[in-house]
Order: C-alpha cells, then structure tokens, then sequence
C-alpha cells in the first residue's frame, strides 16, 4: 500500500521529537544578498554572485565564523563588534547545519533561505515548526529517487 510508505507529520514529529500541532510552519523566505550579509554581520560584498542564485558556499562562512580567529583574520570584512560577532556565530552554525543535515543543495553551498528559519527558530523557538518542512524535503527527495536519481 502507498500510504505505508508516505511518511506523515505526526510521523516525523515522532522521529525529530519536534513539535506541530498549534505552531506555526516557519517559511524560508529570501534576502536580498545585502540583507542577508547584514544579518550575518558581514559588510557587503558584491562579489558573491552567489547569492543571487540564494546559496552560499560552506568554505566562505566556516572560513569567518568556524574558528575563534575567524574575527580576527576578516576583520575588515565585519560590519558589527566582536561581541556581537560571537553571538552571531551561533546563528551561523545552525544556518550550515540546517543547510548541510537536513535541507541540502549541492556540496557545500548552503541555502540563504534558511536564515529566515533561523532568526525564526531563535526569537520564537517555543511557537514554531520546521516539522512540515522537513516533510517537503523528504518528498522532494522521494521524487527523485522515483525519477531515478540515485542519492539526494
């Protein structure tokens, strides 16, 4: 039967031990690239073509944000304090790791939509879900396989 096979929202609510019912589906939306630099702290940096097409690459945030020195050594390239800066790296590595675990692009590039998510799950951790979401990607990727591709 199809349907024993077709995971549902209480199913991956069970499997993530995240909560759905009465919270509200968090949206990935896009920035524009100087927002979404903004909001990372980084001044603006034209050269990210990247960020038009709404990812960026893993080696460029783990290069400012990986390491304790990641200040330090980009200095000129930080629009905020180093304070400011340690609480951003936080952000930063649940935005990788959303972006490289659980909602994948292609190697190492990390979708900029996921900020959104981000900023969502720490101001109001307590009155969202990303539980439909991850069932989005796991249809997405069933698609795939059906369509014949061998990993996603």
């Amino acid at each position: 039967c199809i349907r024993d096979r077709t995971p549902t929202l209480a199913e991956v609510s069970r499997l993530f031990r995240l909560t759905y019912m009465g919270q509200q589906m968090i949206l990935a939306r896009n920035h524009t690239r100087k927002k979404f630099l903004r909001l990372c702290g980084l001044k603006d940096n034209k050269h990210l073509g990247c960020l038009k097409q709404s990812w960026i690459s893993l080696d460029y945030l783990f290069a400012r944000f990986g390491s304790l020195e990641g200040f330090d050594y980009f200095w000129d390239e930080f629009c905020t304090t180093k304070k400011i800066w340690e609480q951003r790296r936080l952000e930063i590595f649940c935005l990788t790791l959303l972006g490289i675990l659980v909602f994948p692009l292609d190697e190492r590039c990390i979708n900029t939509r996921l900020q959104s998510v981000v900023i969502a799950l720490f101001k109001k951790k307590d009155e969202v879900t990303i539980v439909p979401m991850i069932l989005t990607e796991i249809y997405k990727a069933l698609t795939e396989v059906k369509g014949g591709v061998r990993h996603f």
